[in-house]
């Protein structure tokens, strides 16, 4: 044993292990010798992931267009030592992942990354987290969701402002009013669990954004001093079997050991591993090294300082360019509601809904745009459809006209400034009807938004409004059946939605349609979010599958005045 862990022997039995039993309490360790281990820990084990929301793919489609090894660490502050305390998963998400993004985001400078002003503070962002399952007592663990849920509530004070000293019980009591002030200008938007494979960790890291992890570790872990690649586990007779720690990974490499391995920062100090790092095998760090929820949800978690990722990147994605300037297109709904009677079909439904022109352009079909109304799961995007979908375009119409088939519609027909489309379509303002069928193999939680000019061909000043969501709560489906919910319960009445307020509202009235975040949802994909995703998915071409899948399967539309306003 060194002297760094014969120093903190006598103190460490009480502090080590924050992890969970089956009960989700937070119990001291019962198996192995703690009292033996050199380091301390502060992971809770078996937290449920299942409402983190997953990461939307972006970004690098595939491994062909990969770097072949990526390194974060130049956006690191210095490694650094948690000490005796349980605080692995604030120094994993705080100091290392949320000082590195905020870092690439601002711009910060290697020397400013040294400065304790400039890096995020694991003490604040520990003793923030309010007592409960998520925290343990004096300072003896915590889940990476509580920290992340800090980070984009309230926020967390640099180390110049809370230096990792005297951390007392850890416990939200001892903390600073002072320290809150400086912890809101550090927030973060969101955060997100990402698919558990080596292509999406290497994804997510190319695109500049660490990924956080609880890892379950074993004796070899402990005493690893080598720039060699960790590829398997050895005893727990030292540790237990409920080791858990909180990391970062920070790069990879495809050339490191015989698969190629993930770049990893501890909070040892720079005397453990190499220099604070160990490198672990692709394979081993997504099959066993890094834990899950039990209900298969791994560990594997990104945070953004905006909603997608950083505007730096080395291989952005590429961009419509905007070719008209002056269009502000508004997306409306009047009603959503069940054609159940009509049709005798329960998956059958019908939408009053408008399009507005509020610039002082008109958004003319001769540069295309399009108008779709999606379903996308609630807590995975990546699982969406297309339930109708409206192309403006001048391609084979005539001035005027519009066609459909299956379930597009093409039209030749501009919205002129201070316009709407059923001005242009019937010489009125009440709105415009089509039918759509939701698939009757729908089942799960999922937002219904309608969204114009996702392609982005209009230079837009406000973008927000191109969003109109249905619903502020995701819609239970049952085999394509949506339900009404209430106090978290189907009332066995079918969804519909009224619309009480009107285009001509005031502005913080209709703001509430525009996204699903809410005060009390501040996690939910927000609208720059999805439209990011959108534009990825028609690069990649499997928007086009979507919409083909879509109209294959769909009866012809037809568009009607609307029957309510």
């Amino acid at each position: 044993m060194n002297m760094k862990g014969m120093i903190l022997t006598a103190c460490i039995a009480s502090l080590l292990l924050g992890c969970k039993n089956e009960e989700n309490k937070v119990p001291a360790p019962d198996q192995g010798n703690p009292s033996q281990l050199p380091y301390s820990l502060g992971g809770i084990g078996n937290e449920s992931l299942a409402d983190v929301p997953v990461s939307t793919k972006f970004g690098y489609a595939s491994a062909d267009n990969l770097p072949t090894s990526v390194d974060l660490t130049p956006n690191l502050p210095p490694v650094g030592d948690q000490g005796s305390y349980g605080t692995c998963v604030s120094w994993s998400v705080g100091y290392y992942a949320k000082t590195a993004i905020e870092g690439i985001a601002k711009g910060y400078t290697t020397s400013q990354l040294t400065n304790a002003a400039y890096q995020i503070s694991p003490r604040d962002l520990f003793t923030a987290i309010p007592e409960g399952s998520q925290k343990g007592k004096n300072c003896n663990g915590s889940t990476l969701s509580a920290n992340l849920d800090v980070l984009q509530q309230r926020g967390a004070a640099t180390l110049g402002v809370v230096p990792y000293s005297n951390l007392g019980d850890c416990s939200k009591a001892s903390a600073s009013a002072s320290w809150d002030t400086e912890a809101a200008k550090h927030k973060i938007k969101s955060y997100r669990i990402i698919d558990p494979t080596v292509l999406s960790v290497k994804q997510q890291l190319a695109s500049k954004l660490p990924v956080m992890i609880l890892a379950k570790l074993s004796d070899n872990f402990m005493s690893w001093n080598s720039d060699n690649v960790l590829s398997s586990n050895t005893t727990y007779n030292q540790v237990g079997k409920d080791a858990y720690h909180g990391l970062s990974i920070v790069g990879y490499d495809d050339k490191k050991g015989a698969n190629g391995a993930f770049k990893i920062v501890n909070s040892w100090s720079a005397s453990w591993g190499s220099k604070g790092f160990i490198w672990v095998d692709y394979n081993f760090l997504i099959n066993t090294f890094v834990t899950d929820d039990g209900l298969g949800n791994k560990a594997l978690m990104v945070m953004s300082e905006s909603a997608t990722k950083p505007q730096d990147d080395t291989n952005p994605t590429p961009q419509p360019t905007p070719t008209t300037n002056g269009v502000d297109l508004v997306a409306w709904v009047n009603e959503d509601f069940s054609d159940y009677v009509s049709t005798g079909s329960s998956t059958a439904r019908a939408l009053d809904f408008n399009i507005y022109n509020d610039g002082n352009a008109d958004a003319k079909p001769q540069t295309p745009w399009t108008a779709y109304y999606i379903y996308y799961n609630a807590r995975n995007a990546n699982d969406y459809g297309v339930l109708f979908h409206h192309t403006y375009t001048t391609k084979n119409l005539a001035s005027g006209k519009y066609t459909c088939d299956g379930g597009n519609c093409n039209l030749n027909l501009p919205i002129p400034a201070g316009s709407s489309l059923s001005e242009q379509l019937f010489g009125n303002d009440e709105g415009v009807q089509v039918s759509y069928s939701v698939p009757s193999s729908l089942n799960g939680s999922y937002y219904l938004v309608l969204i114009v000019d996702a392609d982005g061909a209009f230079n837009e000043a406000d973008e927000d409004d191109n969003f109109f969501y249905t619903t502020d709560r995701p819609i239970k489906f049952k085999s394509g059946y949506a339900a009404r919910m209430a106090n978290g319960a189907e009332t066995g009445v079918a969804f519909s939605f009224k619309n009480q307020t009107t285009v001509k509202s005031p502005e913080k009235s209709r703001r509430q349609f525009n996204s699903a975040i809410k005060t009390d949802n501040l996690n939910a994909y927000s609208p720059q979010e999805i439209f990011s995703f959108i534009r990825q998915q028609k690069k990649s071409g499997a928007f086009a599958q979507k919409l083909r899948e879509h109209d294959r399967q769909s009866a012809t539309q037809s568009i009607r005045p609307a029957t309510s306003k």
